[in-house]
């Protein structure tokens, strides 16, 4: 009669909300984000004495699309890896109203001048969630992330052209959150993240977005929101230096399981 007792106490401890993951909308263990980022593009680049200006110097156009994918794998209630990347590229045309040297070459005024970047942004980190709870969390992220980023400006009267690539690693420090508030319910989540670092004389980086999502069942979720990106790297005589804001409006589709 004992052992009756016991097993059916322990059917009941099993199938509560404290031991079981139905209601649990943290429970997971890959998290996979792609999304598409309206993406309006600023910022300067120097190789040299001068600086160039991407929009009024290259003609990059304010706005465009990238891609931006995210995965967590969560193999511990507390513990998660993150990885996330975007390949920015980007484009100008432009007829040129002042003369500057850029990579050694020197492009004068009233040439019409082409441009290309590419810029591979990859960012690899672990978070410890602070908070573990089965409506939401708040989390410590560490990690690092890699730039690569190249550009070509070539000239129309001449046909020479010129480019220069910057390649930099930096270490992050960071937190990230998910709320679910409406009460015994995933449909509504409100979710964000800041990360970045200070690096004194060689620069500074700063990644931020702010989403809401729309869930249908556990395993998909509807979102959008803001995403910010803003890069500043120099070398050690600041000849060489790449400074870019990308800021816009996100929307993604979340696949959990």
């Amino acid at each position: 009669m004992k052992k009756t007792y016991l097993l059916l106490a322990l059917c009941c401890a099993c199938s509560s909300p404290a031991f079981g993951r139905k209601d649990n909308y943290e429970s997971f263990l890959i998290e996979f984000t792609p999304s598409y980022w309206l993406v309006n593009s600023s910022g300067k680049a120097q190789s040299g004495s001068d600086s160039v200006d991407l929009r009024s110097d290259l003609g990059v156009r304010k706005n465009t699309s990238e891609f931006l994918g995210k995965v967590t794998l969560k193999p511990f209630r507390k513990h998660r890896l993150v990885f996330e990347g975007v390949p920015f590229r980007f484009s100008g045309r432009n007829n040129l109203n002042r003369t500057f040297t850029f990579a050694g070459q020197t492009y004068m005024v009233q040439d019409q001048i082409t441009f290309k970047a590419q810029i591979n942004y990859l960012f690899g980190g672990y978070q410890y969630d602070v908070v573990s709870l089965r409506h939401g969390h708040f989390g410590i992220v560490t990690g690092v992330a890699y730039f690569d980023a190249r550009g070509t400006i070539t000239s129309s009267a001449s046909g020479t052209s010129s480019s220069d690539r910057v390649q930099v690693p930096l270490p992050l420090l960071g937190a990230e959150f998910r709320a679910f508030p409406m009460r015994a319910s995933n449909r509504i989540n409100i979710n964000g993240e800041l990360k970045g670092m200070s690096f004194g004389r060689y620069g500074s980086y700063f990644q931020s977005a702010l989403n809401a999502g729309l869930s249908f069942g556990r395993h998909v979720t509807f979102q959008a929101g803001f995403a910010l990106q803003d890069l500043d790297v120099r070398d050690d005589t600041r000849t060489k230096t790449f400074n870019t804001r990308f800021a816009g409006p996100v929307f993604s589709i979340q696949f959990r399981e």
